[in-house]
């Protein structure tokens, strides 16, 4: 799966009841598990003893994981869920019949813990099966991780390699914030009856906009 080496491969099925059967869930995200998941799989296990390649600082494994899916609406509360089951970093590739999509969270060392924090996600579109391949490459499994997580976001992060992945992911999550923040503000200035209201959020708006350019110019 993925052109992943032989060595890697687990290839162990894992019940999905386990997930929701023994954890306190919402009724909304159990119900995902039971009419969204059709099985699991646990395909791969990326490792320094599995690819010949040095332990990293913060990942020690990343575990690729098949979700075989009902329909294309995938939830991403439902990853999630698995996800912090999980005390290793984990991939997703979600399968519909012969479409593949890949999915994989930024996820970090919760402060004065052993657990992870997972933040946000990317993933690829919908292609065919035979269509997606992963590359393995860093010279520890901290480097390999990020890498992998690049390629996922595809050009979410393109741009950004000069930075640490904490710090391309931090940009990206500025840029979303401020992109939806100017759509909300124009909406309010484009109903507000005011004028000296109007000229106030107006000033407001170009500020946010100079703030994004400034993102922006890290990708040109």
């Amino acid at each position: 799966m993925l052109g992943l080496p032989s060595k890697t491969e687990v290839n162990r099925k894992v019940p999905k009841q386990r997930f929701y059967d023994h954890m306190e869930l919402p009724v909304a995200v159990r119900r995902m598990f039971i009419d969204q998941v059709d099985s699991i799989y646990w395909r791969n296990k990326i490792a320094a003893d599995t690819i010949n390649i040095a332990k990293g600082k913060d990942v020690v494994e990343i575990e690729v994981f098949e979700v075989t899916v009902t329909n294309k609406e995938t939830n991403e509360k439902l990853l999630s869920v698995i996800d912090k089951a999980l005390p290793y970093h984990v991939l997703f590739v979600l399968t519909l019949g012969d479409a593949m999509q890949v999915w994989m969270s930024y996820k970090e060392p919760s402060e004065g813990t052993n657990a992870f924090k997972v933040n946000r996600y990317f993933h690829t579109g919908w292609i065919h099966k035979d269509s997606i391949t992963i590359n393995l490459h860093g010279l520890d499994m901290d480097a390999v991780y990020g890498n992998l997580v690049r390629q996922v976001a595809g050009g979410q992060l393109n741009g950004w390699e000069t930075l640490s992945l904490k710090e391309s992911v931090d940009r990206f999550e500025q840029k979303q914030k401020l992109m939806y923040d100017i759509e909300k503000l124009q909406q309010k200035i484009n109903t507000e009856k005011q004028i000296n209201r109007q000229l106030e959020m107006m000033s407001t708006l170009k500020e946010m906009k100079r703030q994004l350019e400034e993102i922006q110019l890290w990708i040109k």
